[in-house]
């Protein structure tokens, strides 16, 4: 099988060729670089070359403070671009595994603290978050073979992520204030990308046809951010990767003042397509050793 990865160079995109490097699959990586996903064109010339079988997109515009006052291009690459993509997907019967995220919601689920289902409605509080739930929609609405995944607090060895910031954070001495009125679901990329990998690897001959429609996939526990910081730090001090303890100081997301606004609560409910693809939720604290020990052993 031939598959197509967009957005290559990002966290998720590059563990997803971690995970699919050594598999039976043909694997195109292409990054922003290499093609722009809001480009039409673009996108024809690179179905009309390489032909795939599935597309992985795990191109996105995730800067989500930034995007309020670019909602523009958050709207052309997390939304126009998707729904493009779905069609020439259409056209062309080619399998499609997209991701959107958290922020589609706005962190007071009807049925009190529990983690959102599939089937909870969205209302995002920010550009970002509209962005992505107008991608969810196009691409839902194209009718498209598609496997659709929401998930949250992404981090990894890769990229720009909360760990890294925390570590960063930690060795620049100062006090570091953590917001504590945020909850959530901390989900490694790597185990996402494992999710992408027995989706490609799925057999409709042994399994009947492969799990399409829209599902959650995240870490398996609920926690705030202050709570994530704790923990990283103690396993950072573990694995000594830092010199010292910094001081991790709680504030509100009120006080913080970030232009864009993030849901209080938006931890994600994975049990329909685990219990369907046979994998646990990410496990984010085996992960979190994972990564420091990845970064300690990189000199990061």
């Amino acid at each position: 099988m031939k598959i197509l990865l967009l957005g290559a160079a990002g966290q998720l995109g590059r563990c997803v060729q971690d995970a699919l490097r050594d598999g039976p699959d043909q694997l195109v990586p292409l990054t922003r670089h290499d093609l722009d996903l809001t480009d039409l064109d673009q996108l024809r010339a690179a179905f009309d070359q390489h032909r795939p079988d599935m597309v992985i997109n795990a191109a996105a515009y995730n800067a989500v403070d930034l995007a309020e006052t670019e909602a523009e291009p958050a709207h052309r690459v997390n939304a126009q671009g998707p729904g493009r993509l779905a069609e020439l997907c259409l056209h062309t019967d080619t399998d499609l595994i997209h991701f959107s995220t958290d922020y589609v919601f706005d962190g007071q689920p009807l049925t009190g603290p529990a983690p959102y289902k599939e089937q909870a409605a969205p209302h995002p509080l920010s550009v970002y978050g509209a962005s992505k739930l107008a991608g969810e929609q196009v691409v839902l609405a194209s009718a498209c073979r598609v496997t659709m995944i929401r998930t949250s607090w992404l981090f990894s060895e890769y990229g720009t992520n909360f760990v890294k910031t925390m570590l960063r954070l930690a060795n620049a001495a100062e006090p570091i204030h953590v917001v504590t009125d945020q909850r959530g679901c901390p989900t490694y990329a790597g185990d996402l990308a494992q999710v992408v990998k027995r989706l490609v690897a799925w057999d409709p001959s042994v399994a009947g046809p492969r799990p399409t429609g829209l599902f959650h996939y995240a870490g398996n526990s609920v926690l705030s951010w202050y709570d994530f910081a704790q923990a990283i730090v103690a396993s950072a001090i573990a694995h000594g990767l830092l010199r010292q303890r910094p001081t991790l100081v709680p504030i509100k997301a009120a006080e913080f003042q970030s232009p864009a606004l993030r849901p209080a609560y938006s931890a994600l409910d994975s049990s329909l397509l685990t219990q369907q693809l046979g994998v646990p939720a990410s496990d984010w604290q085996r992960a979190l050793l994972l990564v420091l020990a990845r970064l300690k052993a990189d000199g990061r």
